[in-house]
């Protein structure tokens, strides 16, 4: 008797139990956001067409970006754009005014056919002095999913062109994602977020419109966006700077020194535009001394590759600085434009923030931090892949680039001793 009962209670424990493990595992997968890792050909873009067709009647759906073109990739977005207002969907565009080159006829047509479009801060004479002052970042935020990081709309952004500039996107599907609609609706209701200014146009202008749309619609891959990889994780966490905010230490370069702050063994920083400001330099400084065993990677564009030369060029008369700093620099061979950031392989940031003074100090700045050791292997697995076309131009404590002391390094360091100009880079 005693063994029958001494079984029976065993059993029931062992019930009890697994059902306990099975609401555990369910409470997770319903805490977990999904994320997927989009960085090769249209995978990112296509995500994006996705989340836009998923949108239905009294949703709002909020897409940002600071560089919008006027090509094929720009045009089939306006269509999808047009075709989710035509649902019913409450779509609000917000374009950085400087980095705009939709021309008018194209603006109003959008909000001829529905769609909210907002500038940021557009020239005005109000305050012409705040004029440096650009949305920098991307996004599309719908409901419980998002696409953030790195890509504007474009055909050099979304790999349709050669020569196109690498990114790197993050998809979350999950509750974490609110945090995110409250940043998009403060940057749009933001009163430096401006209502563009809508004109008649003529019926040959909106012919040819309409003809620009069908043709980038028809003329595009496709293609799935299939991801890189997929993961589900509940530690996610959003940063953005507010628009009102200005200097160091806002959301962004806050979030991410500290972060960097955090690093035990290893750190990897890629940034497409890379100008050591003060504050990064006391950050690492402060680190090696604490932890001099920690490595610190740094990959950025050469001067081959890069858009912006002046940015270069004061990357080159930081390299001196760069290497008493004890960090490798990698210098790619192609238009690099992700801007990621892994630490420990196990904290991985992702979004629009460039490791220079704009970004730091200037600029509405957006990106995502996750703790996940599988996002934090398979970013560096990407990052080991551009090093394939890279080359090392710091290591081991000084410069190791074929040419030293080039005339472009003696230009570099005079051009950023001026402090104006370097603050604005």
């Amino acid at each position: 008797m005693i063994i029958g009962k001494y079984s029976s209670d065993l059993s029931r424990f062992k019930a009890v139990f697994f059902i306990h493990f099975l609401l555990i595992l369910n409470l997770h997968s319903v805490l977990a956001d999904d994320v997927e890792i989009h960085d090769g050909r249209s995978s990112a873009f296509k995500k994006g067409s996705e989340i836009i067709e998923r949108a239905k009647s009294g949703d709002v759906l909020w897409v940002g970006t600071y560089i919008f073109q006027n090509d094929r990739v720009g045009d089939h977005r306006i269509g999808e754009l047009i075709d989710a207002a035509k649902r019913g969907v409450d779509v609000r565009l917000i374009v950085d005014w400087s980095g705009n080159e939709l021309p008018q006829s194209k603006l109003t047509y959008l909000v001829e056919n529905g769609v909210k479009v907002k500038f940021y801060n557009p020239l005005r004479f109000v305050n012409p002095i705040q004029l440096n002052h650009r949305m920098h970042s991307k996004f599309i935020v719908l409901n419980n999913e998002t696409l953030i990081g790195d890509r504007n709309i474009g055909a050099e952004y979304s790999n349709f062109v050669r020569n196109s500039k690498t990114g790197r996107e993050i998809y979350i599907k999950g509750k974490s994602v609110g945090s995110l609609q409250v940043m998009a609706n403060e940057i749009w209701d933001d009163p430096v977020s401006i209502d563009i200014n809508s004109r008649p146009i003529r019926d040959v202008e909106r012919s040819k419109i309409r003809s620009e749309i069908a043709v980038g619609r028809k003329d595009f891959p496709d293609t799935p966006g299939s991801p890189a990889s997929r993961f589900s994780t509940d530690n996610i966490s959003f940063v953005y700077d507010k628009p009102s905010a200005r200097g160091s230490g806002r959301g962004v370069s806050s979030e991410l020194f500290s972060m960097i702050a955090e690093a035990d063994e290893a750190i990897t920083i890629v940034s497409p535009y890379l100008v050591l400001t003060d504050e990064l330099e006391s950050t690492l400084k402060l680190l090696k001394e604490n932890r001099p065993n920690v490595k610190i990677r740094f990959i950025t564009n050469s001067l081959r590759s890069t858009d912006v030369r002046l940015t270069s060029l004061a990357h080159h008369g930081d390299r001196h600085r760069l290497a008493k700093l004890g960090v490798d620099v990698y210098e790619t061979l192609f238009q690099l434009h992700e801007k990621t950031v892994i630490v420990d392989q196990n904290i991985v940031f992702n979004g629009s923030y460039n490791f220079d003074s704009r970004s730091q100090n200037i600029n509405v700045e957006m990106g995502t931090i996750i703790r996940s050791a599988e996002l934090g292997k398979a970013a560096e697995e990407s990052v080991n892949r551009r090093l394939k076309r890279s080359v090392r131009t710091v290591a081991e404590g000084r410069v190791v680039a074929r040419v030293k002391r080039c005339f472009l390094e003696v230009l570099g360091r005079t051009v950023t001793k001026f402090s104006a100009i370097r603050n604005q880079l």
